[in-house]
């Protein structure tokens, strides 16, 4: 603590002291007055016989009088000058508070540029602890300066961690050989100590801008970090822990999360179109109402993850991992899902026209009412699925398991089911108008109700359905 905010804060006391004293002199008149006036009060009422006052007491109620009105009055001229003393006290106090936090911050962004390390994280502190004091003043500026300060040292080779230049000694010639330099799994403790500040703000602080643009990160821990609206487009996370941080209404466009671990993370309303995740962990991550338009996330691992009205339009999601996901509302319009796992999956209402899911896997999963017209799920596996009222109108289910599955009301009109399995499905009043259903197993399948005008079947292949 410096000898300059020392001397401030022993002023500031003696000032609390003084105006203490002054209030209770001038409560204590006030009630001296009150007081008087009351004695006079009780002068008036001793009345001599005939209803006249005595000479004594009328002499001792105007001596009272006067005395109760002069007190009152100097008790309000205290009081008034007590308030106009104490607001130009007030005033200079703050003067003096914010030139000390002026040059409180002036001295951190001097040591921020220092070449020693140790020096920089105790400006990084200096400056957390400045905007928990100031923060009305310098909440913004502070979030500005260590956002400039760690893209200014993820732009270096120290940003991303210490480089390694590793020997490989070639043993039949004795050559050496120098390969492609590594990364090692370290982050400086300044850039992880800027981060660190920047995901704990102060609990009343309001949500301020967060320009993280372009960074390169590897091995950063932002566990419980909270980057509410924080723009990290393009974006290179390597190894980085994003374990329960809050990225909510996150800018997140074109980043790249390579081998990264968002478990439980949430990017509700966050956009990431075009983001690189594959083979992220984004298990029980809420990205309820997220933009994933065009993102990559071939075997991502999203098992439990929350969905809900996420779009996923034209992203591919091939060998991902979705079992148990929420996804209600969710659009999945021409996305690749070729060889997903969605067992146990709730997609009702969602948009899965035009999609693509070879060899998907999607057992059990709840599909009521989805939109599936044109999408192609050969071979794929809907066993004891739920599909009642679903729209899937010209649908290419080759050679796809479809039994026991739960097909009632829905629409496969032109749709092409050429060698898919119907053991046991329920397809009463299903709409199969010129569905094609050659080759197709129907043992014991529920046909009653449906529409089979112009449906293809093989010779003999109702004889084991139920129709009407």
């Amino acid at each position: 603590m410096s000898r300059d905010f020392r001397v401030r804060a022993a002023l500031e006391r003696q000032w609390r002291e003084l105006n203490l004293n002054v209030l209770l002199w001038a409560v204590l008149t006030s009630a001296l007055g009150v007081y008087w006036a009351y004695l006079f009060v009780q002068g008036l009422q001793n009345y001599c016989a005939d209803g006249t006052l005595t000479a004594n007491i009328c002499k001792g109620g105007e001596r009272s009088l006067w005395t109760a009105v002069s007190g009152v009055t100097a008790s309000l001229m205290l009081l008034y000058m007590w308030y106009a003393r104490t607001r130009q006290k007030n005033a200079e106090l703050n003067m003096a508070r914010l030139d000390q936090y002026n040059r409180r911050y002036a001295k951190a962004i001097d040591l921020l540029g220092s070449p020693e390390r140790c020096v920089r994280l105790g400006a990084i502190y200096t400056l957390e602890q400045l905007r928990k004091d100031a923060l009305h003043v310098y909440g913004q500026p502070v979030v500005e300066t260590l956002a400039a300060f760690i893209r200014e040292q993820s732009a270096r080779p120290s940003g991303l961690g210490r480089q390694q230049s590793i020997a490989m000694v070639n043993r039949p010639t004795g050559n050496a050989r120098y390969a492609t330099s590594a990364w090692l799994t370290s982050i400086p403790e300044d850039t992880q100590a800027a981060l660190d500040v920047l995901g704990r703000p102060p609990i009343e602080a309001r949500q301020v801008d967060i320009n993280l643009r372009g960074v390169r990160l590897r091995g950063a821990r932002l566990i419980k970090g909270r980057f509410v609206g924080a723009d990290f487009e393009n974006a290179h996370f390597i190894s980085v822990d994003f374990s329960d941080a809050m990225l909510n209404k996150a800018a997140l466009s074109h980043s790249r999360f390579s081998n990264a671990n968002l478990c439980r993370v949430a990017l509700a309303e966050a956009t990431l179109t075009s983001a690189d995740l594959r083979q992220s962990q984004l298990p029980k991550a809420d990205l309820s109402s997220a933009r994933l338009n065009k993102a990559l996330l071939q075997e991502a691992f999203l098992e439990k993850a929350n969905l809900t009205h996420a779009d996923f339009s034209d992203a591919r999601l091939d060998a991902a991992n979705l079992n148990e996901v929420h996804a209600k509302y969710a659009k999945f319009f021409k996305s690749s899902l070729n060889g997903a796992q969605l067992n146990q999956a709730t997609l009702s209402n969602a948009d899965l026209r035009g999609a693509v899911a070879v060899a998907a896997s999607l057992r059990g999963a709840e599909l009521q009412a989805v939109e599936g017209i044109d999408a192609v799920l050969k071979n794929a596996d809907l066993r004891c699925a739920n599909l009642q009222n679903a729209k899937l109108s010209n649908i290419d289910l080759t050679g796809a398991n479809l039994r026991l599955v739960q097909l009632q009301n829905a629409d496969l009109s032109e749709s092409n089911l050429q060698q898919a399995d119907l053991s046991g499905a329920n397809l009463n009043g299903a709409h199969l108008r010129a569905a094609d259903l050659r080759g197709a197993c129907l043992e014991k399948a529920d046909l009653r109700g449906a529409n089979l005008a112009e449906t293809l079947f093989d010779e003999n292949a109702l004889s084991a359905a139920l129709v009407d």
